[in-house]
């Protein structure tokens, strides 16, 4: 039998390894304090998770300006950030696209104002913002089709009162 050798691995205690150092790349003015506060790399890469997770998982969560007004954090500045830092822009469409579900979800579970969910969901969904561009592109061929002088016809179901469970032909008051 062929003799094992066993080596004993040993690490050097007496290097330290350098802390990582916090580089700020920015600064934004807290909407509370109105205080320069940093931001550093690291913070943008915590805002992205605490984006995704706020949105997932926040039932009221309706609005990305609800989280960060939460954080302090000027919208405007978010947007910024969004734009130049791409893990940031990332996390705003997948919370973008969260929210987007919980509207419209609960606009058909008449949860909210349908009417206000429906005017707004193209900022949350790629799909519905293309089911309006192809709405104005219908509307604009129909009204440059009659010259701007298009018809509509409005049909009405018949609608009547009823008096002591009978049908009339009164309109309601």
């Amino acid at each position: 039998m062929a003799a094992t050798k066993t080596v004993k691995k040993t690490t050097n205690t007496n290097i330290k390894e350098k802390p990582e150092r916090k580089v700020v790349v920015d600064f934004y003015e807290d909407i509370f304090t109105f205080r320069q506060m940093p931001a550093s790399l690291a913070f943008i890469e915590r805002l992205s998770e605490d984006l995704i997770k706020w949105a997932t998982t926040n039932k009221n969560a309706l609005k990305i300006t609800q989280f960060t007004r939460d954080r302090g954090i000027h919208t405007k500045t978010f947007q910024r950030w969004a734009n130049k830092y791409d893990v940031l822009g990332k996390a705003r469409i997948v919370a973008k696209e969260a929210i987007g579900d919980r509207r419209e979800i609960g606009a058909i579970n008449n949860k909210y104002n349908t009417n206000m969910i429906i005017s707004q969901m193209p900022k949350y969904d790629d799909t519905w913002m293309k089911l309006e561009e192809d709405r104005a592109e219908l509307k604009a061929r129909l009204h440059q089709k009659h010259d701007g002088d298009a018809k509509y016809t409005i049909v009405l179901d018949k609608y009547c009162e009823k008096e002591n469970g009978k049908e009339t032909d009164n309109m309601p008051s």
